[in-house]
């Protein structure tokens, strides 16, 4: 029992009192610690370039913080500013306004869909592929589409505001229901 007692206070004085080892014991000591020391400094100086020039963290690891800690999606804040002024010109007065404001609620829905992966190439191409548990409103936006070739093939199509109303509440509903916005 004894010896095991002497055991760890020769192990507790050569951690916590180094002044009682030998000169040459202690210079050892002391260029492990300047080695380690050096070793930190860089492993510490390639972590932060690590993740600065590497995207992979950003995206696998402090997105998911962020979406943990404010309970939405990463990318809802910037799709919801887009969506207010989007919003903004489907209530203008000017129909030209309105319809940029379809084509620009139709481009972003693609765009979402395009960022999750749900389809490769255009909405209009794709749509069938998308699951219904994703996009319940097919349909619905089937129409949407609709409208928004007629506005982008005949420039005299007339859009009332109810109508622009209508479809941006569509794209609205789905967007919602991607939790896009």
């Amino acid at each position: 029992m004894k010896e095991i007692e002497k055991i760890w206070q020769n192990i507790f004085n050569f951690l916590f009192h180094p002044e009682n080892l030998s000169k040459e014991v202690q210079n050892y000591i002391l260029l492990f610690k300047i080695i380690f020391l050096i070793y930190g400094v860089l492993f510490f100086l390639f972590f932060i370039y690590f993740f600065r020039k590497v995207s992979w963290p950003k995206s696998a690891f402090l997105i998911d913080l962020k979406e943990f800690f404010t309970f939405k999606p990463y990318k809802t804040k910037i799709y919801a500013k887009k969506w207010t002024k989007i919003v903004e010109k489907g209530e203008s007065d000017i129909e030209a306004e309105r319809k940029l404001a379809i084509l620009e609620a139709d481009s972003i829905l693609e765009e979402f869909l395009k960022s999750e992966r749900y389809i490769t190439k255009s909405l209009e191409e794709e749509l069938e592929k998308i699951p219904e548990d994703i996009l319940p409103e097919k349909e619905e936006i089937k129409k949407a589409i609709e409208i928004k070739k007629a506005i982008l093939e005949d420039p005299s199509f007339h859009l009332s505001l109810e109508k622009t109303r209508e479809i941006l509440e569509i794209y609205k509903k789905n967007l919602k229901s991607l939790e896009a916005i």
